[in-house]
């Protein structure tokens, strides 16, 4: 008898130490995600650093590209089908460009995040619409302009770092998927990140 209530007594100190334990363990588990949190957000510091560069210099070409229309079918008097500058609500690509790498730009919450994807393949399909439009219609070659030139330089930094914040991306979804850390992140409030998309279509 005296035996079982000494058990019983003991009961709650067990229980406690249980506690402690998987306290312990879920404190070591949410600051093994934050470390790669950490990683993550370094990586993302340094690939926006390339995606701002990189969007500069597209804003800037979109001007070139714009005052080589401009001059081409104005002063030179040559007649240019603009309708593949148009979008279907009717507006002119340029200006869609020109406002989205503006709202990029000035996003409080960085470049590379959920919210800009769509303006980020806007801004991709409008440049590549401007490009094409100049070497079918115009029959100049993009690439003779020297601004163009830094911008396979800057792409090339851009798969660098895109690389290394996807291969970061990738690990932290996998961490915060498996158990215990999926359980962890979930009361924390930790949710995965977009991969940054690689592909080039110029």
């Amino acid at each position: 008898m005296s035996m079982e209530k000494k058990g019983l007594s003991l009961m709650p100190f067990f229980v406690f130490i249980v506690f402690i334990v998987l306290g312990v363990s879920l404190m070591f588990v949410y600051y093994s995600i934050l470390d790669v949190e950490r990683e993550l957000e370094a990586a993302k510091v340094i690939l926006e650093e390339d995606l701002k560069e990189r969007f500069n210099l597209i804003s800037s070409l979109m001007n070139v590209f714009n005052n080589e229309i401009n001059f081409q079918s104005n002063e030179e008097g040559i007649v240019l089908d603009l309708s593949e500058l148009y979008d279907d609500r009717g507006k002119y690509i340029y200006f869609i460009v020109i406002g989205d790498i503006k709202e990029i730009l000035e996003s409080e919450e960085g470049i590379y995040n959920g919210e800009n994807i769509n303006k980020i393949k806007n801004i991709e399909e409008g440049f590549l619409i401007f490009t094409n439009f100049l070497k079918e219609k115009l029959d100049i070659e993009v690439e003779n302009f020297s601004q163009f030139k830094r911008l396979r330089e800057i792409d090339e930094k851009v798969s660098i770092s895109g690389a290394e914040y996807n291969r970061i991306a990738s690990n932290f979804n996998r961490k915060i998927s498996s158990f215990p850390n999926n359980l962890v992140a979930f009361f924390s409030g930790i949710r995965k990140v977009p991969l940054y998309d690689l592909n080039r279509n110029y």
